[in-house]
């Protein structure tokens, strides 16, 4: 399988196929499913949205293939969220003005947030693959979420990190999101509560923020005997990159959202051992998820992520509770009262708020890939 093509060829494949989807419900015997996909494509996390957008287009298009859902095709509109504050509001009313039946996305908890107000007011079901934060929880709106949030993930991390043997941490938080500052005070949190010490917490990506290396020699002069980013895999990279210069073999972990492929492009032998925890089991050998790797490879040219699966589980439970839904129920009730789904890996079961109790599934990165750990 080819490791990876052109980031603005894999675009150029996905949202020509989406914006080619013909919306014709005045033309066909049963009104396409109408389904609207929210993300970034432009800005830091462009590359990172474009794996879930992937798995979105991938899922439509087998679901199409097999006839779509009781003869109703899916038709997909894609809206670019900017990666900017009140862009992704533009962008979310915009597919509401359309008529869709749904959004999958948006794959950001901040921007999840800005706008779940606007499908409140429209009654539509947001359909979120992979936003995290505690805020998002517990809530009665139109927002469903997929993956686990914040409070879970650290937990995870926090036993994870301490069942190794590692009791005095640093850690580094890019503020330039609100995930990353979220999940590092949680994680301190539940560090501490098993008795471990994060003996250094620095910031960076905001301005007047100290240099990486600057900032990695912050986190070493505290003699931790691990090191933590609370960044994105990009970030996580560069991080790791500055402690291989500065002679530092110390173990290191990252958050779910590190999970990408850059960031073995970017960090290299750099990251060789570093921890990862997400909803995506690489050692996989079912049948199911075996015809999705191949399907994906084959399309895109590309490994999948989490972020790929997640946005095809998206799709199969909207298809699923489509199937099973009774005659005028709401598309969110019956994604809340026909479950559980079967997902790619694992089951989908939500909660009464619309929250999944996802999985997540450690790796360590060994020779450039990600490997199972228990």
């Amino acid at each position: 399988m080819t490791r990876a093509m052109p980031a603005c060829a894999s675009r150029r494949a996905w949202l020509a196929a989406a914006c080619a989807a013909p919306w014709l419900a005045g033309c066909a015997r049963w009104r396409p499913v109408r389904v609207g996909v929210l993300l970034d494509l432009t800005g830091r996390f462009a590359r990172l949205n474009e794996d879930g957008a992937n798995g979105v287009l991938l899922a439509v298009e087998q679901v199409n293939r097999a006839g779509g859902v009781q003869g109703r095709r899916l038709d997909m509109l894609v809206r670019d969220s900017r990666g900017a504050p009140g862009k992704d509001s533009e962008a979310a009313e915009a597919l509401l003005a359309a008529g869709v039946d749904l959004v999958i996305g948006p794959f950001s908890s901040g921007s999840a947030d800005r706008i779940v107000p606007l499908f409140n007011a429209a009654r539509v079901l947001l359909l979120c693959p992979t936003s995290t934060d505690v805020v998002l929880t517990g809530r009665d709106d139109q927002l469903l979420r997929l993956n686990r949030n914040t409070q879970d993930s650290t937990l995870d991390y926090a036993d994870w990190l301490h069942a190794r043997g590692l009791r005095r941490l640093a850690l580094a938080t890019d503020m330039r999101s609100h995930s990353n500052s979220a999940w590092r005070g949680l994680f301190r949190d539940a560090f501490g509560m098993l008795g471990g010490q994060v003996v250094a917490d620095a910031e960076f990506g905001a301005a007047a923020q100290p240099t990486v290396n600057a900032l990695m020699r912050q986190l070493l002069a505290a003699r931790p005997d691990g090191l933590v980013f609370s960044a994105s895999g990009v970030d996580a990279a560069r991080l790791a990159q500055q402690a291989l210069k500065l002679g530092a073999a110390l173990p290191m972990a990252a958050p779910d959202w590190a999970d990408t492929q850059a960031l073995f492009e970017v960090g290299g032998r750099a990251v060789e051992g570093m921890l990862v925890s997400s909803a995506c089991d690489v050692g996989d050998t079912s049948a199911r998820y075996r015809a999705f790797l191949r399907a994906y490879g084959e399309r895109f040219g590309m490994l999948p992520s989490y972020r790929s699966i997640a946005a095809h589980d998206a799709v199969t439970v909207l298809v699923q509770a489509l199937q099973r839904a009774a005659p005028n129920e709401s598309l969110r009730d019956a994604v809340l009262r026909r479950g559980p789904y079967q997902g790619l890996q694992q089951p989908i079961v939500f909660d009464r708020y619309g929250d999944a109790a996802r999985r997540a599934y450690h790796r360590i990165v060994r020779n450039g890939r990600f490997e199972p750990q228990p």
